[in-house]
């Protein structure tokens, strides 16, 4: 079948779950590269269902995933459900002989991820997390420039994610985010800032302590927190995630003994001991360039039919990469394990009010 695949000019796609993530992002992005062709589609909501199967011309749509995933002529599917059933559907579409792409989280406990990953590992399938912000440009930057070692020996890390959140900036019907069981903040975009921190420069923690607060009354679902960490090596690090801020804020900062590196979106300004006015310049202008580089990115987009981040189309151009060659993303699994870890480790400390070892 893996050979069939490789020669094959398209990678038949099932979505499971046409909801908000799907309809807006994932699905005109396949529609819009070249070597996929969405066939199938999921979703248990009639309305929902045929509105996007006529939208997208989707020839075949289920009212259940487990029978698309079963029955369907797909080669990958996406899973778009709410994070309570990945798990099952992830397993599921494996078992079934398919690559998958999960939307973020995988889960929302580090056994569930565990899980998925052997699951993967048994299938000898790729099995690739949603986690499309380590794609955006300053970010990969970013990487390659710690990776080179020009901030010398990291001491330490500060992440930080806010965004308005659900009812604002998201998906105004989906009350399932403010649920207890949906993880909140810290699964909905703290899992994005844990797995950039480690795709940016690769670490282990030792322990953290974190606190939380609840910001929608009356329900149960943490929407802001504050962690702190320590490493083997001696870094300190700090992560902030929340909603209910006025705007998007994703950004990072790693202070080194050779020089300190602040990352967003829309801004990367490195410096050192030796920087002067002139470099401080120069760091403005590239930044002016990587924004007009975005806009054009997102123009060439929306000219061809879909109004999404430029982030989405590397994320798809790459998932289609792993399943072409069959290759396992090993690295990018075992960081996604810690991610959960972390988050497990975080949910915890809220818990219980004390340090978590990990």
């Amino acid at each position: 079948m893996q050979n069939a695949i490789k020669n094959a000019k398209t990678i038949r796609v099932g979505i499971a779950g046409l909801g908000g993530i799907a309809k807006r992002t994932h699905i005109p992005i396949l529609k819009l590269v070249p070597g996929y062709q969405v066939v199938a589609g999921a979703e248990r909501d009639d309305i929902q269902r045929e509105r996007v199967a006529k939208m997208y011309n989707i020839p075949k749509v289920y009212s259940d995933f487990h029978e698309m995933i079963k029955s369907a002529d797909i080669d990958a599917v996406f899973i778009c459900l709410p994070a309570t059933l990945h798990l099952q559907a992830v397993t599921l579409a494996l078992e079934c002989g398919l690559h998958v792409f999960c939307e973020k989280p995988m889960g929302l406990h580090a056994k569930d991820t565990a899980a998925m990953i052997e699951a993967a590992e048994k299938a000898e399938k790729v099995l690739m997390p949603g986690y499309n912000i380590r794609h955006v440009a300053n970010f990969r930057k970013a990487k390659r420039l710690l990776e080179s070692k020009k901030l010398g020996h990291i001491i330490h890390v500060n992440a930080l994610f806010m965004n308005p959140g659900p009812y604002i900036s998201w998906d105004p019907k989906s009350d399932w985010y403010l649920e207890a069981n949906s993880g909140g903040a810290l699964y909905d975009i703290g899992s994005h800032i844990v797995d950039l921190l480690f795709y940016i420069y690769p670490h282990r923690l030792k322990n953290l302590t974190a606190y939380a607060n609840q910001g929608y009354k009356p329900y149960d679902a943490t929407t802001n927190v504050v962690c702190s960490y320590h490493t083997d090596n001696s870094l300190l690090g700090t992560i902030q995630v929340g909603w209910r801020s006025a705007s998007e804020v994703c950004s990072l900062e790693f202070h080194g003994t050779a020089g300190t590196l602040l990352v967003s979106r829309r801004n990367f300004s490195y410096t050192h001991g030796a920087t002067d006015p002139a470099d401080r310049i120069a760091i403005s202008a590239t930044n002016i360039l990587q924004e007009l580089k975005s806009v054009v990115g997102k123009l060439n987009l929306i000219r061809k039919g879909a109004d999404v981040l430029d982030e989405f189309n590397r994320q798809a151009l790459y998932f289609k990469r792993l399943v072409k060659n069959n290759r396992s993303n090993v690295s990018e699994l075992k960081s996604a394990m810690h991610v959960h870890e972390v988050l497990d480790g975080i949910g915890r400390s809220i818990e219980t009010g004390k340090m978590i070892e990990l």
